[in-house]
């Protein structure tokens, strides 16, 4: 994901400020600057490995679309679901065996 560069101190400023305990059992990924065309680009690395790469890409497609649909006038929102139980996703028995602790 590319980040603007106040949410990159935002980022920091919020972690920070957050209870002893999140920080104690949060591990922060560090955003990347990197050079990009027009200037350097802040990445977040924001997958999980369970993910995989196909849930990666069907992200990647939904924020492209989203981009495209915004420089063309249109009004766009990326909602964040709850996860589902896909066949996809209980087919890792980690996520299978988080998403029936949710229920």
């Amino acid at each position: 994901h590319i980040m603007p560069t106040p949410c990159v101190a935002a980022m920091g400023e919020n972690a920070s400020a957050s209870p002893w305990w999140q920080r104690m059992a949060y591990s922060p990924v560090k955003p990347v600057e990197e050079e990009a065309v027009g200037g350097p680009a802040v990445v977040f690395n924001g997958y999980a490995v369970l993910q995989g790469p196909n849930y990666a890409l069907a992200q990647h497609m939904r924020q492209w679309r989203a981009m495209l649909l915004t420089s063309q006038g249109f009004k766009v929102s990326t909602p964040m679901a709850p996860p589902a139980r896909t066949v996809s996703v209980c087919h890792n028995k980690t996520m299978e065996a988080a998403l029936n602790g949710m229920a």
